[in-house]
């Protein structure tokens, strides 16, 4: 299940809104430069499938996204639980930060949290299967995986370049709750 809590800088504990709604949550996103929508998936996703299908796939919505961006870095991400290796790849994410270009995610299974960092708020995005995000760049944002990591999401970058973390160095990721689910 996906949901948006707004959080004040004031108070990181308790949400000032909780929104569960698809079309609130692309409301209050968008009030910050960040699109969301749902794309319900037209089947269960296979955890043993090989990437590339998972891409073939998804071609209707690459395709012009990846002609706007001739340069575009695409690549499919699955992390499953006790996979420490696939983790930690991710693990800069975890601090707030920032790309040099845009970036796209389309979750096809499990759940993550993408937060972000905008307007003396904290929006922290519970992200499932179907959920679709466009986060422009300089956007500041996090990526939590949880304690226990099961997600399965295709990620693109308007380069390669631009898919590399720029720390803004504000600890501000580290005061939130931490993601569990």
């Amino acid at each position: 299940m996906t949901y948006l809590c707004i959080y004040h800088l004031s108070n990181l504990v308790q949400p000032i809104r909780l929104l569960n709604h698809a079309e609130d949550i692309a409301r209050e996103l968008a009030a910050i430069g960040v699109g969301f929508t749902q794309q319900p998936l037209a089947e269960r996703f296979d955890w043993t499938r090989a990437p590339a299908d998972s891409l073939a796939e998804q071609k209707d919505w690459l395709s012009p996204l990846q002609a706007r961006y001739p340069q575009a870095y695409v690549e499919r991400v699955s992390i499953a639980e006790g996979d420490a290796a696939a983790a930690a790849r991710y693990a800069k994410e975890q601090a707030e930060h920032d790309l040099a270009g845009d970036e796209w995610r389309y979750f096809l299974a499990g759940r993550a949290r993408v937060s972000f960092h905008a307007d003396g708020h904290v929006y922290a995005l519970r992200c499932s299967g179907g959920d679709r995000l466009h986060i422009p760049a300089a956007v500041k944002r996090w990526f939590e995986l949880g304690d226990q990591p099961r997600v399965a999401f295709i990620r693109l970058c308007s380069t390669a370049l631009a898919c590399q973390p720029q720390l803004s160095g504000n600890a501000i990721a580290a005061s939130c709750p931490p993601f569990e689910d």
